[in-house]
């Protein structure tokens, strides 16, 4: 990731994290080859053709860019299926314990149906982005594209852009998703989304520093959530509003 960022931002990559990504054992021999000839000539001061990560130094440990996203989509559906387990499970047994107890195999099936499903959303999400990113790669160093295609578009392949394209372009693994959690997913997001743009202008010096800003957010979101529980509590979601009553009580 680090060496992506350099080389997309400067044109470079810092040498003791490249070879501290040659020293890692598992890579195929045919990738293996080509890092050690990446680094010699970047040693010499050759950084020519290098604009962004390529894939194998994305995924070194795999010659197949299918393969790795087969690969990536398993290993991201086992890590989260008992993550997501627990997020179905849990509400299951704490807010509908009545009904649990009439029907709990309707209830098991119906919170492994949602596992399953929350899990190949995410899932998705990685497959998605390795997918377009391997894409994006190959028809940026293919000699067809270098004949074919204008300069200025296969430099889009690998500039900046090109990532955000991507972060769009993942949105769709949401479709995979229950409709009525999708609203929820959408409001976790956000945040973090606005989170990253503050950092950013933060970063460039557009916004001025807020003393306390953390505290003052904190409370004002608090705030709103507290007044739509009063005033509107059909618009909180229903985990929200149990969670809400167990702690506060009615409105």
């Amino acid at each position: 990731m680090q060496i992506n960022r350099d080389l997309v931002w400067t044109g470079k990559f810092n040498f003791e994290t490249f070879e501290r990504l040659t020293k890692k054992k598992g890579h195929t021999p045919r990738n293996q080859a080509i890092l050690d000839q990446i680094l010699a000539r970047a040693k010499e001061g050759d950084f020519s053709g290098l604009t962004n990560g390529t894939c194998e130094i994305i995924h070194p440990w795999l010659d197949s860019c299918t393969y790795v996203e087969v690969e990536r989509f398993v290993s991201v559906f086992t890590w989260m299926f008992p993550v997501c387990g627990a997020l179905h499970v849990i509400p299951m047994i704490l807010f509908k314990r009545g009904q649990f107890m009439k029907e709990p195999l309707i209830m098991l099936l119906r919170s492994l149906k949602g596992t399953v499903r929350s899990s190949t959303f995410l899932s998705v999400f990685v497959f998605i982005y390795q997918s377009l990113l391997c894409l994006k790669n190959q028809v940026h160093a293919a000699e067809w594209s270098k004949s074919n295609l204008p300069p200025k578009v296969r430099q889009a392949l690998v500039g900046r852009a090109s990532f955000w394209a991507l972060a769009f372009s993942v949105g769709l693994s949401l479709f995979v998703e229950e409709p009525r959690r999708r609203a929820e997913l959408a409001m976790y997001v956000l945040p973090r989304g606005l989170e990253s743009a503050w950092s950013i202008m933060r970063g460039k010096g557009y916004v001025p520093f807020i003393p306390f800003g953390d505290a003052v957010l904190s409370a004002s979101a608090m705030g709103m959530v507290m007044a739509t529980y009063q005033n509107d509590p059909e618009h909180l979601s229903g985990l929200v509003r149990r969670v809400l009553y167990q702690f506060i009580g009615p409105n």
